[in-house]
C-alpha cells in the first residue's frame, strides 16, 4: 500500500496520530461546532477547549479503522434521527455479503450520499466501502485528513501538466482496482462534483478513468461486467444546500465566474449534516449486466437510465415541476402534500432574483422532467 500512500485512506497504525493532530486545528473545532449546535456553542464559555477535549478523548479511545467506522456509524445514525423525517432504502437484498462492489451513484450531498449507503450496507452485514473524493475538498491538510479518516481516497483531477494529470488518474485507477481485487467495495459519483442542477447523468470519463489501468487487457464491457457494477440512486425531499447551489449556478450564468469561498465546501458539509432534509430514500440497484462490445458511452447510458428509474420522486419535485412548466403532473401525492411542498419552495427563494429562483426550482423539477424524457440520454 506504500504506492498509494498519497491518496489512500489511513490505516490502523496511523489513526491515533491523525486524530491527535486534528485536536489542535481551530478549523476542525469550528466545523464541529457548525455541524452540531452552532447556536448553543456560541454561548458556552471556553467552547474551544471543550470541543478539543472531546476530540482528544476520541483520539485516545480509537485504535483501528473498524472502531472509527463504528463511531462514524453513530454520527450518521444521529443525523438520520435529528435531520431526516423518514429514511428509507431498497435493494440491499441485491447484494451478497461475500462479494465486493463498485457503487456508482448520483451525487447531491458531499458526505451524506456515500455515508448513508455505507450505513445501510453495514447494517446488513457488509463492510463499508472506500469513498472516492475529488481533490477540490483537500485544499487544507486537516480537511484531507478528516476525509481520509472516513475511508476516503483522493482523485487528483488537476496538475501542472497533462502528464501529471494522467499519472494522478492512473494512480486512482490502480487504487480502485486494488480495492476491488482485494475484497473491498468502492463508492464513486457518476460524474465530477454534485449535480447542482438536479440532472443526474453519468460521465463516460469517470468510467474511462476507472478502466485506465486495465484498458490494454480488457474491453470496457468485459471489465465492468466483471466487477459487480451497482447503480445507486439517492433522493432528498429537501436539500439543505439547494439555495447555495442555485446562487452558484446563477452567478456562473450571469457573470461566467463564481469565486468559491475558502471553506465553502466544508460549510456545505456541515449544512448538509445538520439541517432538515425531509424524507430521504436510497435505492441500491441490481448488478448492471453489460455486453462485451459496450463502450464507455453505452455503459454510462445504462447507468444513467437505471439511476433515474430508481430515483424516488417527492412532493418537492412535483411542485417544482408544476411551477416551472405550468402543467399538472401525474402523481400519487395529496393536494395538501403538493401545496405544502410549493409553499416550502417559495419560502426558500423569496426575495431572490429571477435567475436564482429558476435554477433553484429546476434542481427539484429536473428529476420529473428527465423521467418524462428518454432517460438514457
Amino acid at each position: 500500500m506504500g504506492h498509494f500512500k498519497s491518496i489512500r485512506p489511513f490505516n490502523d497504525s496511523e489513526i491515533r496520530d491523525v486524530l491527535g493532530s486534528l485536536c489542535n486545528s481551530q478549523e476542525v473545532i469550528n466545523l464541529f461546532a457548525q455541524a452540531t449546535k452552532p447556536n448553543l456553542w456560541s454561548y458556552v464559555p471556553f467552547y474551544n477547549w471543550i470541543i478539543r477535549n472531546r476530540i482528544s478523548r476520541l483520539a485516545s479511545s480509537i485504535n483501528s479503522v473498524d472502531e472509527l467506522q463504528n463511531y462514524f456509524k453513530k454520527l450518521v445514525s444521529n443525523t438520520i434521527t435529528n435531520s431526516i423525517e423518514e429514511f428509507t432504502s431498497s435493494g440491499v437484498e441485491n447484494l451478497d455479503t461475500k462479494k465486493n462492489y463498485l457503487f456508482v451513484s448520483n451525487h447531491r450531498d458531499i458526505t451524506l450520499d456515500p455515508a448513508l449507503l455505507n450505513f445501510v450496507i453495514n447494517k446488513n452485514g457488509h463492510q463499508t466501502s472506500n469513498i472516492a473524493v475529488g481533490n477540490n475538498l483537500m485544499s487544507k491538510e486537516w480537511a484531507a485528513n478528516l476525509m481520509r479518516l472516513n475511508k476516503s481516497f483522493i482523485i487528483q483531477r488537476d496538475g501542472e501538466s497533462k502528464k501529471e494529470i494522467y499519472n494522478s488518474l492512473i494512480l486512482a485507477s490502480e487504487f480502485i482496482n486494488h480495492c476491488l481485487n482485494n475484497h473491498q467495495s468502492v463508492w464513486i459519483a457518476q460524474k465530477q462534483g454534485r449535480a447542482k442542477d438536479g440532472i443526474d447523468k453519468t460521465d463516460p470519463a469517470i468510467l474511462k478513468m476507472i478502466h485506465l489501468m486495465e484498458r490494454k487487457n480488457t474491453s470496457p464491457g468485459e471489465f465492468f461486467n466483471g466487477i459487480n457494477l451497482i447503480p445507486v440512486s439517492i433522493s432528498y425531499e429537501k436539500d439543505p444546500n439547494d439555495l447555495q447551489k442555485a446562487i452558484e449556478l446563477a452567478e456562473l450564468a450571469d457573470h461566467k465566474n463564481y469565486q468559491k469561498g475558502e471553506l465553502e465546501d466544508l460549510q456545505s458539509i456541515a449544512r448538509g449534516i445538520k439541517e432538515q432534509k425531509g424524507r430521504v430514500h436510497l435505492s441500491i440497484g441490481k448488478k448492471l449486466e453489460l455486453n462485451k462490445e459496450d463502450d464507455y458511452k453505452e455503459i454510462a447510458s445504462k447507468l444513467t437510465a437505471t439511476i433515474l428509474k430508481n430515483y424516488k420522486i417527492f412532493p418537492t419535485n412535483i411542485a417544482a415541476y408544476e411551477l416551472v412548466s405550468n402543467k399538472k403532473s401525474d402523481h400519487s401525492f395529496t393536494d395538501i402534500e403538493i401545496d405544502s411542498a410549493r409553499n416550502y419552495l417559495q419560502s426558500r427563494i423569496e426575495g431572490h432574483s429571477e435567475s436564482i429562483k429558476r435554477y433553484f426550482l429546476y434542481q427539484y423539477a429536473n428529476a420529473v422532467i428527465r423521467l418524462n424524457e428518454d432517460i438514457s440520454t
